[in-house]
């Protein structure tokens, strides 16, 4: 064995949490609205990143994305 690896160590816990996606915008303001939306909050994970809004896993991204531009918001890849 390695020296470095006897060094490190091996037990404690790791969290995961899967996703369909995350959603990143120009402004906080844009975020808020988002999160706030009646059609749009039942696709969202609590929590994310700071900045960020993630897509709940088990939740079709495709139509958050076409919610999202029937209700004026420019969609693109990041």
């Amino acid at each position: 064995m390695d020296f470095l690896e006897d060094q490190i160590k091996r037990s404690g816990v790791v969290s995961f949490r899967a996703c369909r996606g995350l959603v990143k915008a120009e402004t906080p303001e844009i975020l808020a609205q988002i999160r706030a939306h009646p059609r749009l909050k039942g696709y969202l994970d609590r929590g994310g990143p700071p900045g960020y809004l993630v897509i709940k896993d088990g939740t079709n991204a495709f139509n958050f994305i076409r919610r999202c531009q029937e209700h004026g918001f420019d969609v693109k890849s990041f």
